[in-house]
């Protein structure tokens, strides 16, 4: 055989050899690991993987159609979908047990967390997995995040639409042990208010440990009522045309404020499971009394109320967050203003 039929051969088989390991090594490798150290850390998840393609030029690798669940639908349920995922990786970390993603690119996400009344079964799965992990860069585009709030057979949802986000580094490795991780979200609250979020957290700490600050424009109260509605008993109108919200949790302590501006607010309480007619009536009463003490003329810095809250065991951190944030809004639309600010007193919280 020629010398050059010989050199093509080896060019035939050093493309073949590419090739596999590109379109089928490559991309069965990366779905084993992921899916393997799922079930392994998490005994109630299941995660499914679609489409796969790995590309070892530029490093990059694309999965489509994900779909991961967790959770108990009776206590807290979480579904999440991702259209398509995109990321660049480390080809040789695909082969150790360390998996470093400089940037993952997620479009179409849609998370849905639906909560009930029963307490969240704690994990049998060992935390000191020898798995690492080192994501340095998250963006998030067209997507959609809900929460619903089961009790007693009825349904409070809140939804977000929109959502474009970026979210920065972050590990399991030692290095990130007390890492914060910084967020920043947009997206548009029940087809209606202008969502501007920022959250500051140690993403796996074993003790909450998370800052935020929520700003929220241009929303019709009345898109909020199938979640105050069923959840709290409350019929909401108006429109909150500007309002701010800075929640610091550690531990299992809550601290914050609202400060919030309404047009044309109004709030009616209904008859629920914990509420007779008769309190519904009381509490009427008396709300509209409050409101009438704080009208639209009010200076938009008078409108605050603070909130000190203790996490209840069987709460989940997300309800917890979503209960600081209700009672504050609450407040603010119901009682006079504080003439103090004993709440953030001695925490590193600024109005």
């Amino acid at each position: 055989m020629k010398l050059a039929g010989k050199i093509l051969i080896f060019i035939t088989i050093g493309i073949f050899l590419l090739v596999l390991i590109q379109d089928v090594i490559l991309p069965w490798r990366l779905k084993k690991i992921l899916q393997t150290n799922v079930t392994q850390n998490c005994d109630t998840c299941s995660l499914t993987l679609g489409f796969t393609t790995t590309n070892l030029f530029t490093s990059e690798a694309t999965i489509r159609n994900i779909h991961l669940s967790t959770g108990d639908p009776k206590s807290t349920f979480i579904d999440v979908k991702i259209k398509r995922l995109k990321e660049r990786v480390d080809i040789a970390d695909l082969f150790n047990s360390l998996l470093r993603i400089h940037l993952l690119k997620i479009r179409n996400l849609k998370v849905e967390v639906l909560e009930g009344d029963l307490k969240s079964k704690s994990s049998s799965k060992n935390d000191n997995s020898d798995f690492k992990f080192i994501v340095e860069g998250i963006e998030i585009e067209n997507s959609s995040f809900s929460y619903t709030r089961e009790h007693a057979g009825h349904y409070a949802p809140i939804r977000v639409t929109d959502i474009q986000a970026t979210i920065g580094a972050l590990g399991n490795t030692p290095d990130h042990d007390d890492h914060e991780t910084l967020g920043h979200l947009t997206g548009i609250l029940e087809q209606s208010g202008e969502i501007d979020l920022k959250v500051s957290a140690i993403v796996l700490s074993k003790t909450p440990f998370t800052d935020i600050n929520l700003n929220l424009k241009n929303q019709k109260l009345e898109k909020m009522n199938p979640y105050f509605e069923t959840n709290d008993g409350v019929i909401l109108s108006g429109q909150l045309m500007q309002g701010k919200s800075i929640l610091s949790i550690r531990n299992q302590k809550l601290r914050g404020y609202v400060q919030a501006k309404y047009k044309d607010l109004n709030l009616v309480y209904k008859k629920t499971a914990e509420r007779s007619a008769t309190a519904a009536f009381f509490s009427n009463l008396i709300r509209s009394m409050k409101i009438n003490e704080k009208n639209t003329d009010t200076p938009k810095d008078e409108q605050i109320q603070y909130v000190e809250l203790n996490r209840d065991p069987e709460e989940t951190l997300l309800g917890f967050i979503f209960h600081g944030m209700k009672d504050a809004a609450l407040k603010v639309a119901t009682v006079s203003k504080d003439k103090k600010n004993p709440v953030l007193e001695g925490t590193g919280l600024k109005k």
